[in-house]
């Protein structure tokens, strides 16, 4: 029976259990742990590897024995940042130096740390990964959180930045009215011309389309530069370009964003380590995030929020899975 056939079959059995019969909806979700985890679930159940948390908003979840849970095949379509802004995720998705890592933007992410767990979803869960995922990423802090560059700069901050700029710009080159102002040089409106104004920062982004952001903020840097001692024009949306473009320069610290990456967003430089099997997973740090590619199951209270009561019961089941 296929995984997805065999959690939609939990899902008739637990539905059907929650009042007459609870023993068979326990026996549906010890089934679907020895299909899918057996190994990594005796190996949470024991304490021999790290409790893994995630928040999610998921809905369709089953109950059974007092827990909710849900299978999750994997991510099979590229995920959206919740920065806004996908520059990065997809450029470690293609960048040669994280070849070996598990790509991010088709990965689920986890925490050992229940509150950061929380903090992502009205619903925590404890995740257990499939015997058949095949490696594991994981570093001391949240991705999007960890210091990038010389300065006190994280992810989210440059991304967060750049979508300004971009945002700018765009608004910029759509009013078509700035066509006779004294500052609308032809300098500034061949940059404005540029395609990659239009993209898409929420979009799935090619290393071109990286490449090409990179070179439009470069050359937006240079003229905003360009206008130090200038009249102040009294125009919002042109000001708001310059000071923007200033910004994310300043979050660069004077270089492109393509040699930015390149230095500073490599696994070595985040502290990226990557293992074969969940026994390995060992993160450091006091807010570490943990990502893998494939399937889990994620399981909580379905009457409170107490993760590690859940792990406790969980316990009790491992001769089950075992049997």
């Amino acid at each position: 029976m296929k995984l997805v056939e065999l959690y939609e079959a939990t899902k008739k059995v637990a539905t059907k259990s929650n009042t007459k019969e609870p023993d068979i909806a326990r026996k549906a979700l010890v089934e679907l742990i020895k299909k899918v985890c057996p190994k990594n679930f005796e190996l949470m159940a024991t304490g021999k590897a790290v409790r893994l948390y995630r928040g999610t908003a998921h809905v369709g979840l089953q109950s059974a024995y007092g827990f909710d849970y849900i299978y999750v095949a994997g991510r099979t379509e590229p995920r959206v940042s919740q920065t806004g802004a996908n520059i990065i995720i997809d450029y470690t998705a293609q960048a040669p130096d994280w070849k070996s890592v598990p790509s991010r933007n088709l990965s689920s992410s986890c925490t050992t740390e229940k509150e950061i767990a929380r903090s992502f979803g009205k619903n925590s869960f404890l995740v257990i990964p499939a015997d058949s995922v095949s490696a594991f990423a994981f570093m001391p802090t949240d991705f999007n959180e960890t210091h990038i560059g010389d300065d006190d700069l994280d992810a989210l901050t440059l991304l967060s930045q750049i979508s300004v700029f971009m945002a700018s710009a765009k608004k910029l080159a759509g009013e078509l009215e700035y066509e006779d102002a004294e500052w609308y040089t032809d300098e500034l409106k061949a940059i404005l011309s540029n395609p990659i104004v239009n993209v898409n920062l929420k979009s799935t982004l090619s290393l071109d389309d990286i490449k090409a952001i990179s070179t439009f903020i470069e050359q937006s840097v240079a003229f905003a530069e360009s206008t130090v001692g200038q009249p102040n024009y009294q125009d919002l949306y042109y000001n708001k370009f310059i000071a923007s473009a200033n910004e994310v320069s300043d979050c660069l610290g004077q270089r492109t964003l393509m040699s930015f990456l390149k230095k500073y967003v490599t696994p070595k430089a985040m502290e990226v380590s990557v293992v074969k099997s969940y026994q390995e997973v060992k993160p450091k740090g006091h807010e570490p995030e943990v990502w893998f590619k494939g399937p889990f199951v994620a399981i909580k209270s379905s009457t409170n929020d107490d993760l590690e009561d859940v792990a406790g019961i969980l316990k009790n089941l491992l001769p089950e899975v075992k049997a």
